[in-house]
């Protein structure tokens, strides 16, 4: 019996712990090191950098709720873009919208999708062979910059900012970036951003929202829980112009009627917003 561990290291002095039955791949890329594992509790799992991303038993946790909540706020979109996401769980969830026309995705890192769809096929499902997503492999801080196509929401599915170290995704969280992404979103666009763990990653939470207040009017976060990530409440950020809680309960109600969902509807989709006290400060 395998005595290897995934020990997740996205703080220095906390992780997630899972036993390893097998080890299915481990190697590097030009970006990152990139490690799949066969688990128990969680299926395979997706590890970048020492960083868990992503596993088969609690991905529709995460994946459902960044594309779901702003896509079914928003309520008419026909454009999408995703920034990273090389495993195709946003993806999966953004083409079950029949008003989505175009989805484009830009992946740094095409081994990321390569391992994803060979390994973990069963969280992207067919995603990455719909007619409408167009999948670019590029730096997205680049293509961001040159863009001149407009999109009506854009999902920022970023690895973390490790502690003191940026990583790949550094720039993903500055201002800057904000600001380019500001311009490719259409009138009423919403823009929607993996933004750490509420419970220990307040600092750059706050930092991250701040950067988002100096683009957008609107800004704030709403919460889901990922069992399989230290801290288990993950925060999104939110960014836009308007205010959410104009959508209505009935609006959100009728916008649910997606298939095979296991996490979000109309009721969740309101009470992510509702933050813990400690939250609330930040």
């Amino acid at each position: 019996m395998s005595n290897v561990w995934i020990r997740d290291k996205v703080f220095k002095d906390v992780g997630m712990s899972i036993k390893v039955n097998e080890t299915l791949l481990d190697s590097r890329t030009k970006f990152q090191k990139i490690e799949v594992h066969d688990t128990t509790r969680f299926g395979k799992v997706l590890v970048l950098d020492g960083a868990i991303q992503t596993t088969e038993k609690d991905e529709f946790t995460y994946h459902e709720m960044m594309a779901h909540v702003p896509i079914n706020a928003h309520g008419n979109v026909k454009s999408v873009l995703i920034i990273g996401g090389g495993d195709g769980g946003a993806l999966e969830e953004v083409l079950k919208h029949k008003s989505v026309e175009r989805v484009v995705m830009v992946e740094i890192d095409e081994e990321v999708i390569r391992v994803s769809k060979q390994f973990l096929p069963s969280i992207s499902k067919n995603a990455f062979e719909d007619p409408r997503a167009n999948i670019v492999i590029q730096d997205a801080v680049q293509w961001v910059k040159g863009a001149i196509e407009k999109f009506d929401v854009i999902l920022v599915d970023r690895t973390d900012s490790v502690d003191d170290t940026d990583g790949i995704s550094g720039d993903l969280y500055t201002s800057k970036f904000y600001k380019d992404c500001k311009n490719i979103l259409n009138p009423q666009g919403i823009l929607v951003a993996q933004a750490g763990m509420i419970t220990f990653s307040g600092g750059s939470i706050t930092t991250d929202l701040c950067n988002a207040a100096q683009v957008w009017t609107k800004t704030s976060l709403f919460i889901t829980a990922v069992p399989s990530y230290s801290g288990g409440f993950q925060a999104m950020l939110w960014a836009s112009d308007w205010n959410i809680t104009s959508v209505s309960d009935q609006d959100l109600v009728a916008r649910q009627n997606l298939p095979d969902l296991k996490y979000y509807d109309a009721r969740i989709h309101r009470a992510s917003f509702a933050l813990p006290k400690f939250a609330q400060a930040l």
